[in-house]
């Protein structure tokens, strides 16, 4: 049995589609051993080193999704496939990959909804949504995706409630503070409350909301490792103080495990949120959270135990935030431990690895001869 996983994007360490990506992929090949990522964007530079298979089709939308259909049909065994996402550009070319799988194979299909917004932006119009409803398994990142989904007529049956997961043996809280102190020596970072963000910087995220609120307040840090993105960030854009020096702003990297432990609080200001990969990230860091009350910050924080909330969209709240933690510092190990422990017990990769495994293994047999895709 292999599993293909499609999504458009596939830049691990870009931000949380293709980490989330990565990471399912990851655990599921060690589950199943046979697992492909299927992208249409280019490479960018020297391939990714993975434990599973990556395949880029390069061509415009309909052309990479007729290319994958040929290689999947050329392979000769049984499948399923898993959707990570609506596509950006082919969003009717994608129905029609799903539907020609389903006629020609009858493979099972799981597709995951990163919030309302998107499936709203993409299912817009009664033909769509017939094709859509071939799939198998909607899974839903949290509890609202779910119940506006219901209310969209979509059958209860077909929507799995199943957040996100990180590998939590990877993402570990610095090993003794004196490991911390020499990752901040390195970061040039001071030894103040240190508070950090994550991802791209764009609209949806509101990193310039931390960057005004941070500015008032020198007796912490600020550190913010991302950039801004042109898919996502058109027209967006701040500026840091230059008398705030202790604002620090790092560029994206492969490896963000040195920021989250040098890091005591995780900070977002995101105004919507399917399962913050970030999030998950750093509480496996052990860092508690200071993040906007949206639904899809909710399900892992219990606030006054391994985070604190404040009202979305407003500095006010976020400086009382700040201030909140500033207060608690000699909680800081009972949060930091709450926050491990949460990505411990409901949030591991192979959680979430073991769903799909579940629901996508009990495979019909499929139609052998295959037919060159004419959608």
């Amino acid at each position: 049995m292999k599993f293909y996983i499609i999504t458009d994007y596939f830049f691990p360490s870009m931000g949380g589609l293709e980490n989330s990506t990565a990471y399912l992929s990851a655990s599921l090949q060690q589950k199943i051993s046979a697992v492909e990522v299927f992208t249409i964007t280019a490479n960018q530079g020297e391939e990714l080193n993975t434990s599973y298979q990556i395949r880029r089709f390069n061509g415009l939308g309909n052309e990479s999704y007729k290319e994958m259909a040929k290689y999947i049909g050329q392979e000769g065994e049984e499948f399923a496939v898993c959707f990570m996402g609506f596509s950006e550009q082919w969003t009717e070319e994608l129905l029609e990959f799903i539907q020609y799988l389903k006629n020609q194979f009858d493979c099972k299909i799981s597709f995951k909804i990163p919030s309302v917004d998107s499936f709203s932006n993409f299912i817009h119009n009664e033909e769509r949504l017939k094709k859509f409803m071939r799939v198998d398994y909607i899974i839903c990142l949290n509890a609202k995706i779910k119940r506006d989904l219901v209310g969209k007529g979509i059958p209860q049956e077909k929507l799995v409630s199943r957040t996100n997961g990180v590998p939590a043996h990877y993402f570990v809280p610095a090993a003794t503070e004196n490991h911390k102190k020499a990752i901040r020596k390195k970061l040039g970072i001071d030894g103040k409350l240190t508070f950090v963000f994550t991802g791209r910087f764009s609209f949806v995220k509101r990193v310039d909301l931390l960057v005004e609120a941070f500015s008032k307040v020198e007796s912490v840090n600020l550190v913010l490792v991302g950039d801004f993105d042109s898919r996502f960030a058109k027209g967006y854009s701040f500026t840091i103080p230059p008398s705030s020096t202790h604002i620090h702003w790092f560029k994206p990297t492969t490896n963000i495990l040195p920021f989250l432990q040098a890091a005591d609080v995780y900070v977002s200001a995101s105004r919507s949120e399917g399962m913050s990969n970030s999030l998950l990230e750093a509480m496996s860091c052990g860092l508690p959270a200071l993040v906007s009350d949206i639904e899809g910050h909710q399900q892992p924080i219990n606030a006054g135990e391994n985070g604190f909330f404040f009202k979305s969209e407003n500095t006010d709240s976020l400086l009382e935030g700040i201030k909140w933690f500033i207060k608690h510092q000699a909680q800081h190990n009972w949060l930091s431990e709450n926050a491990r422990n949460t990505i411990l017990e409901d949030y591991s990769i192979d959680r979430v690895a073991d769903v799909y495994v579940r629901l996508l293994s009990k495979l019909k047999n499929r139609n052998m001869s295959v037919q060159i895709p004419e959608f």
